[in-house]
């Protein structure tokens, strides 16, 4: 029993927790449930007329019409308000019918002014009809006032709430004797149009076309919508669709597209008509050049404007013409005094050439004489136009004729005045060993003879020792110097690098070695190509022997050594294998490579396989179940235990093991969906629970 009071405790504290979810549920969630509602009196009427002091009888009605289990009704909850200057509150009373049970909570207490119609939260609870009647009674003198539900909760057995429809009671004090009369107007493309009614001028009721009837609203028809014409209509601002049966501008657009030019408006892209303004920077140039004095432009061919005006430039102006336009080739500007076609022939005077103008007669580059030498026979010759000018000079005698000469030196005469001129010491020639100098200017040997200075011969000559050059004139050996470089071999003695004579002794540790290798069945070896010495000898090496080949020299790519029959390299054919092993069968020696299987795992259903070949082998293991699954699982909650269920093998269908009672009172053990879905329908869940247990 304490057990008992302390749950008892847990599930009240849960009642008043889902009492809060229950009155918050979000109006997001929403399930279409068939509901209807009315308010009336007791004919029936939903729109009455009465008198001051009358006292009506309300009738407030809820019908389920969808009767399936799936919008069952777990709760509802309904408020009637009415007005308080136009009604006062009789007395009331209010009934439920179910076909579930008779647990849900009656409201029979009313408060003035607001009336609760039900609220009941019993568990799969059907309510399939829902009643309530009161009396009002009218306080007004005039005017209407209204009756209408407000505020209304219902909800499915998942707590969601369920769309419910507000509705109402008219009431007016009038005799309606003044009615204005409505005409009906048909509707238009976009305004509602209605039929004939009555209007009461004293209060807010209609009544249909005849006024003897009331009717709860304006008969309203909805527009018809437009009926768009298939071709565009436009101005000059833009286009649009016209409609068949009214002025609207459909799917109005200004317009756009095309291109202006100084001539012709924009083409709109979408209708095809002009509009706009004229573009008088947009112009079709043409492909020909004019031009004045001052420039030259194209012209437009639709309009006067000149397009790229640019002045005149380019060309050069000379002394008689003017400069040509690099552009449009029309002479411009003016003549430019300064700039003259120069001839190629030089002018003359005593005084001075020049080169003459072609086009007139500026003298061009004038200068005076100059250049040349004058001498004692003839004036000097400008160096520029090659004219005599000047005066002779009697002290320049030009070229000189030798006139005697001795030992020491030699004079001249001048060949064209006679005059005898200055002497001069013999100089220029070289003395040899066995020759004077020769004077450069009178050809007359003169001083001693060089015994340093020697006519050396072209060819080098040469001993055991060393080598030198003889002089031509002398037996002096010039440049002397022992041999040197080169490279004494095993066969040879070094070559002189200068005079190319072999010299000194053989060298028995240089060797010319040969390009081939050499071998035998044991190594690798160079020959010397001048002594037959073996070089660089070394044992075979490096390669793989196999069961049919010997091993290769990496060096020298010889056979050597013997096969190897435990390597049977790439030989090993496809694996073959029987119930107790598998091999391979090399294809060189025919070794047979056999081993036994081995490797995985034998399960209740299957023999293990093996790691090498992937074949079963051996026997199937009657205790291991690799796949099991698991049947008549039953999850504990708050009306009974559960169960874990028995585990059985796929393989072999053998139980496994036995399940075992999970208690309900295990909450740990609980699905979590179950403790999840619990939370909501705990109230309805601890009523069932309390009779239950």
């Amino acid at each position: 029993m304490k057990i008992r009071k302390i749950l008892a405790l847990i599930f009240n504290i849960m009642l008043v927790c889902s009492l809060f979810v229950f009155t918050n549920v979000s109006a997001s969630a929403q399930t279409e449930m068939g509901l209807e509602f009315s308010l009336t009196n007791e004919n029936g009427e939903s729109v009455i007329t009465v008198n001051p002091g009358d006292e009506i009888t309300v009738y407030f009605n809820m019908k389920r019409t969808d009767s399936s289990e799936n919008y069952s009704t777990n709760g509802f909850q309904n408020y009637i308000h009415y007005d308080l200057s136009f009604f006062e509150f009789v007395e009331g009373s209010i009934t439920c019918f179910d076909t579930g049970s008779a647990s849900a909570k009656k409201q029979t207490s009313l408060t003035y002014g607001e009336i609760i119609q039900c609220q009941n939260m019993a568990n799969s609870y059907l309510a399939n009809f829902v009643f309530c009647t009161f009396k009002l009674k009218v306080i007004a003198t005039s005017g209407s006032g209204v009756v209408y539900n407000d505020e209304i909760y219902a909800f499915n057995t998942a707590y969601e709430e369920i769309p419910v429809t507000k509705v109402n009671l008219k009431a007016s004090i009038c005799k309606h004797t003044s009615k204005t009369f409505v005409a009906a107007k048909a509707p238009t493309c976009t305004e509602k149009g209605w039929d004939a009614y009555q209007d009461c001028d004293d209060c807010s009721l209609f009544f249909d076309e005849t006024g003897e009837i009331v009717i709860d609203e304006i008969p309203y028809h909805d527009p018809t919508g437009h009926s768009q014409e298939a071709n565009l209509s436009f101005d000059e601002s833009g286009h649009w669709y016209a409609c068949a049966n009214c002025d609207e501008k459909l799917e109005y657009a200004v317009h756009a597209g095309g291109e202006a030019t100084c001539s012709a408006k924009a083409i709109c892209s979408t209708c095809g008509q002009f509009y706009g303004e004229l573009d008088s920077t947009n112009h079709d140039k043409t492909d020909t050049i004019n031009f004045d004095a001052d420039g030259h432009w194209y012209a437009c061919a639709n309009c006067d404007e000149k397009l790229d005006y640019a002045p005149h430039a380019g060309g050069e102006a000379t002394c008689s013409a003017k400069a040509i336009c690099s552009t449009c080739n029309q002479a411009y500007g003016e003549l430019d005094s300064t700039n003259h076609d120069k001839t190629d022939e030089l002018k003359f005077d005593a005084d001075g050439h020049w080169y003459a103008c072609a086009n007139c007669d500026e003298k061009l580059d004038y200068a005076v004489h100059a250049g040349g030498e004058a001498t004692c026979t003839a004036k000097a010759i400008c160096s520029t136009c090659n004219q005599a000018y000047g005066e002779l000079d009697g002290d320049n005698h030009g070229a000189f004729t030798v006139v005697n000469y001795d030992e020491n030196g030699h004079w001249f005469s001048c060949s064209d005045c006679g005059a005898d001129l200055i002497y001069e010491a013999h100089s220029g020639g070289e003395a040899t060993c066995t020759s004077k100098a020769v004077c450069s200017t009178c050809n007359q040997a003169y001083g001693e003879v060089n015994s340093t200075n020697h006519d050396k011969s072209d060819t080098i000559s040469f001993d055991e020792n060393g080598h030198w050059y003889d002089c031509a004139n002398c037996s002096e050996k010039l440049d002397y110097a022992s041999h040197a470089g080169g490279e004494a071999t095993c066969s040879a003695k070094a070559v002189c690098l200068t005079c190319s004579q072999a010299y000194g002794e053989f060298d028995s540790t240089n060797h010319n070695l040969s390009q081939t290798i050499s071998f035998d069945e044991n190594g690798h070896w160079y020959d010397c190509a001048d002594c037959g010495e073996k070089l660089g000898y070394a044992v075979h090496a490096g390669g793989e022997a196999t069961c049919s080949a010997k091993a290769i020299c990496s060096t020298c790519n010889q056979a050597y050594g013997e096969p190897d029959t435990l390597n049977h390299g790439d030989n090993m054919g496809e694996l073959e294998y029987d119930e107790n092993g598998h091999w391979s069968v090399c294809s060189a020696c025919g070794v047979k490579d056999y081993e036994e299987h081995s490797g995985g795992v034998a399960t209740c259903g299957s023999q293990a396989q093996c790691n090498v070949c992937k074949q079963h082998y051996g026997s199937v293991d009657a205790e291991n179940h690799l796949h099991t699954y698991v049947v008549n699982y039953k999850f504990a909650w708050f009306f009974g235990n559960g169960y874990s269920g028995d585990v059985h093998c796929s393989d072999c269908e053998q139980l496994i093991q036995e399940g075992e009672v999970i208690s309900m009172f295990d909450i740990g053990r609980w699905p979590w969906w179950v403790i999840l879905i619990s939370i909501p329908l705990f109230p309805i869940i601890l009523i069932v629970w309390i009779f239950l247990f």
